[in-house]
């Protein structure tokens, strides 16, 4: 009877490393890919900062360990991955990560450009392109906000009159879209 026993449990156990040596031959499954385009909220999440999302959800992995760098709004994450990916609605929403596979994460970077406060004749402040050749057609949020490096934000106003400032822009069929502007360089 021992015998048989141990017969039984080496027979298991090599059955077990064969599923496992072939499991690493055979694919996994179908790769998907997944875009998430960064924007920024202005203080509804953590008060007075800006908190940075990706299509509403929370950044959910180490950007260097995908030697990313920087995220800024605008820029497109793209993932591969293999396995069924899940995003909780809530906000901001969480992408579920435990139930799939991690490929690759790259960047697809926003163009950052220069702009400079200008004060209208009529009152109030408006943007001047270094590159006339760029001429924005709308702005990705309803309020003008100048996001600082310690990720706080004020109000595009006068006291900026005369500052430069770094935008990030990305183009689509409708023209340049403003996406977000930094009083520092977000390169």
């Amino acid at each position: 009877m021992k015998k048989f026993l141990v017969l039984f449990l080496l027979c298991a156990m090599l059955m077990l490393a064969s599923c496992e040596a072939i499991s690493g031959i055979l694919p996994l499954g179908k790769t998907n890919t997944a875009r998430f385009t960064a924007h920024y909220d202005y203080g509804f999440h953590n008060t007075d900062k800006t908190s940075l999302l990706l299509d509403g959800a929370n950044v959910f992995f180490e950007p260097a360990d995908w030697d990313i760098g920087r995220i800024n709004a605008g820029d497109v994450i793209v993932m591969e991955y293999r396995g069924e990916l899940l995003i909780q609605e809530s906000y901001p929403a969480t992408v579920v990560t435990k139930d799939i596979e991690i490929i690759n994460i790259s960047i697809e970077k926003a163009q950052i450009i220069e702009l400079t406060v200008m004060e209208n004749p009529g009152g109030g402040v408006s943007l001047s392109e270094r590159d006339s050749s760029i001429n924005i057609k709308s702005y990705a949020f309803p309020d003008l906000y100048v996001i600082s490096e310690d990720m706080t934000y004020k109000s595009l106003d006068e006291s900026l009159v005369g500052k430069s400032l770094y935008g990030t822009i990305t183009e689509n069929d409708d023209g340049i879209t403003l996406e977000a502007l930094y009083d520092f360089s977000p390169k």
